[in-house]
């Protein structure tokens, strides 16, 4: 069991404890002959005869709770529609987040984080990377963007909602004399989609490894010709695992 870990004030969790797999070890675990012996990383990754000590590193994530006297809310986006930003948000220091709502899911989530990118902050004596998306600084490109289950909603194996969002920008103005205008676009789409164009039906089942070695249900269900389902839950930076059943089987040509 992981000792219970008291956050400083100000901060919260965004995922559980993982084991880090970046040394690319069986399970994260390192060898070593004695406990006096043990430098991480530079550890064997693999089980000898005269090793009698192993150990594994394990991570979580954590994030600065937004001012919420500061936070400026732009709206409920449903989906298909859109919301236009103005040009203080855009060129002040903003950090966008998204809260999913749904009438028919009556889970609760925290407020998005951005996995795949990072600001420094120096907070409390030391720097910690932490997921944020700055409106200031728009480049174009997708990031994964997570929403986990609020604390005590959810079982250890919930994973929340995973979406992606797509920055895109498009010139709408240049010339000789200035900068092209560049007209940007934020959108939200499934980090996972399945269409089916065969003319059966398809039993579709995504699997996900998670970094412990278990497997976690992601989607499971039946796809019918032209079909399309969007899968929410599985975190892509994870091996997925797809299997495809054929209903029916194929029929004969008279």
């Amino acid at each position: 069991v992981l000792p219970a870990i008291e956050l400083p004030p100000g901060w919260e969790w965004v995922d559980d404890w993982n084991v880090d797999t970046s040394l690319n070890t069986i399970d994260g675990w390192v060898y070593s002959s004695d406990l006096e012996g043990r430098k991480w990383p530079n550890l064997s990754g693999h089980e000898k005869s005269l090793q009698h000590v192993r150990q594994r590193k394990w991570k979580r994530n954590r994030r600065k709770i937004p001012d919420s006297a500061n936070k400026q809310v732009l709206g409920l986006l449903k989906p298909g529609e859109s919301i236009p930003l103005s040009l203080s948000s855009l060129t002040a220091p903003g950090i966008l987040e998204i809260l999913p709502k749904s009438s028919s899911d009556e889970s609760e989530y925290s407020w998005s984080s951005f996995s795949d990118r990072y600001i420094k902050s120096t907070d409390y004596g030391h720097p910690d990377e932490v997921p944020q998306f700055c409106l200031s600084s728009l480049v174009e490109a997708e990031d994964l963007l997570h929403c986990p289950f609020a604390s005590g909603s959810s079982s250890e194996d919930a994973n929340g909602l995973w979406f992606c969002l797509s920055t895109q920008a498009t010139e709408i103005g240049k010339d000789i004399h200035s900068n092209s205008i560049q007209d940007w676009k934020l959108v939200l789409i499934p980090p996972l989609s399945f269409i089916n164009f065969l003319p059966l039906s398809v039993e579709l089942s995504v699997l996900e490894r998670k970094p412990c070695g278990a497997f976690a249900i992601r989607s499971r269900g039946v796809l019918h010709p032209g079909e399309k389902t969007n899968v929410y839950s599985a975190d892509m930076h994870n091996p997925l695992y797809v299997s495809l059943f054929l209903q029916g089987g194929w029929q004969p040509i008279n």
